[in-house]
């Protein structure tokens, strides 16, 4: 498994573009955007609308709406516990394995 950072929505992007990703980790809050804005971005690109998206925020109700809302598939509260990340990564593996 290969992971990948970026710093901010664009740079996320580019690297989303650029390379394929199994699936995309993103926090809700992001220099000079959010996250939410990164997902509707990605599910409205031809390339990128089925990745599989965890959203993650510290931003409590209103961040994990705005993320469900813009297509994450599922979202994290932070702080992050591991076995709720391998847990969440595993049901998506499994979706993904399912379609």
């Amino acid at each position: 498994m290969v992971v990948d950072f970026a710093d901010d929505a664009e740079t996320a992007w580019e690297k989303l573009r650029a390379s394929p990703y199994d699936l995309a980790i993103i926090d809700y809050y992001l220099p000079q955007s959010t996250g939410a804005a990164l997902v509707t971005r990605m599910r409205r690109d031809a390339a990128l609308h089925g990745l599989p998206v965890v959203a993650i925020s510290v931003g409590g109700a209103a961040a994990r709406d705005a993320s469900l809302e813009a297509g994450a598939d599922l979202f994290l509260d932070k702080p992050i516990v591991l076995r709720d990340l391998f847990t969440t990564l595993a049901r998506l593996t499994l979706r993904e394995e399912a379609t």
